[in-house]
């Protein structure tokens, strides 16, 4: 599908980002190491039965200028299901009586806490908003050409401009479950250690002692250069994680993690934690731009005992060759929130936007989206809120 907003830009959808140069999409997002080519080509191949995916693109000239991924998701989706946040814990019930929020579109990056639309840095701000709007009607286009409600998942409180857009096209709003994040400001390990002791010297001491138990511990935490030979024990110990904390199967396949290197090459760090030569934990970091996110991890828990492995494993390594690395910040995700305060996070507010599929269907999801807003912020203030709590810090 192609057609001419203005003189200046054309607009496609294509159906694959196979039909994109990877450098040309890449420039979109050079911050984002989860809306790059690599990563979003990567998820397309493991979409399964129940999603189609659609990019609409925007080019000025044979220049690629804007870009944004659009998930048509339909029953049956088992990646992509906006259900577990719409319902949550009730979400059985739902099920029985065949309620759900499927068919939808979802847009933006897979899990991405960054933009959801990606421009060009050539753009100006003006051109961004006018490339912003052609954009987004194309992509209600697409959805209204399928009868499909748009939802907009995990939107950044920081993103005030989004929210302000979103809400002058009658989206409804509601909030999802922050992400704890940490800005790299040190030249090393020390600094962050006295960023610590600046609101809580107890924590300062109690992470020196955790990391000198862990050494004592017999565990090494080594980067797995070659995830390939460490494949089977990578796909255990991922499952067996993911499903005691979501209730659910692993979404993704078994070579999911080979075909991430190839795609992402050095973009992709794992490391593993080893007791007498065998993996018995891991963690997954993808960096790119100063930025990177953890977003996948696995603990033989039986093995290392306690929660020292998984803070030395998961949270002072990474924030180590962060450090090194000259990285800016670190997504460490949406759970612990307490204990990743304790030990510097902030805490970013995540919102939820949703479209009906026609006037009459919006205006009837209006009372559950007042209902779902009020249940949410009840949830998620205090966890939002618990940055501000910290001793001697205000944020």
């Amino acid at each position: 599908m192609t057609r001419q907003p203005a003189a200046a830009f054309t607009v496609e959808t294509v159906a694959s980002l196979a039909e994109v140069p990877a450098a040309d999409w890449d420039a979109l997002a050079p911050r984002d190491p989860l809306a790059s080519h690599g990563w979003l080509k990567l998820i397309e191949e493991e979409l399964g039965d129940g999603v189609e995916i659609r990019y609409a693109l925007v080019r000025q000239g044979k220049e690629l200028v804007a870009g944004v991924p659009c998930y048509l998701c339909y029953r049956g989706s088992r990646l992509m299901d906006p259900n577990q946040l719409m319902f949550g814990r009730f979400r059985r019930l739902p099920e029985l009586l065949h309620i759900s929020f499927l068919p939808t579109m979802l847009v933006g990056p897979f899990r991405s806490y960054g933009p959801k639309l990606l421009f060009s840095d050539a753009l100006d701000k003006r051109a961004r908003e006018l490339v912003g709007k052609v954009l987004l009607g194309t992509v209600e286009d697409l959805a209204r050409s399928r009868s499909l409600p748009i939802q907009i998942p995990k939107i950044s409180s920081h993103s005030r401009g989004t929210q302000d857009f979103l809400l002058e096209k009658r989206f409804h709003l509601t909030r999802d479950f922050p992400v704890s994040y940490l800005d790299i400001e040190w030249d090393d390990f020390d600094g962050y250690l006295s960023y610590i002791r600046a609101f809580s010297p107890k924590m300062r001491r109690n992470i020196k002692e955790e990391m000198n138990r862990f050494r004592r511990s017999g565990i090494q935490i080594l980067e797995l250069h070659d995830p390939a030979a460490h494949n089977a024990d990578l796909q255990k110990l991922v499952r067996g994680h993911y499903e005691r904390l979501n209730e659910v199967a692993f979404p993704f396949s078994d070579r999911f993690f080979l075909r991430l290197k190839e795609l992402l090459g050095d973009e992709v760090v794992f490391y593993g934690a080893f007791l007498e030569d065998r993996l018995i934990g891991f963690v997954l970091m993808l960096k790119r731009g100063g930025t990177a996110y953890l977003p996948m991890t696995g603990i033989d828990r039986q093995r290392t005992g306690n929660e020292g492995t998984y803070f030395n494993l998961c949270y002072y390594r990474p924030i180590l060759d962060a450090i090194t690395k000259g990285l800016q910040r670190l997504y460490f995700g949406g759970t612990l929130y307490s204990p990743k305060v304790r030990r510097g996070c902030k805490i970013l507010g995540l919102h939820h936007a949703y479209l009906g599929a026609s006037p009459l269907r919006h205006r009837s999801m209006k009372p559950w989206f007042a209902f779902h807003s009020t249940w949410m912020r009840r949830r998620v203030i205090p966890l939002e809120d618990l940055t501000s709590l910290r001793k001697g810090k205000r944020d």
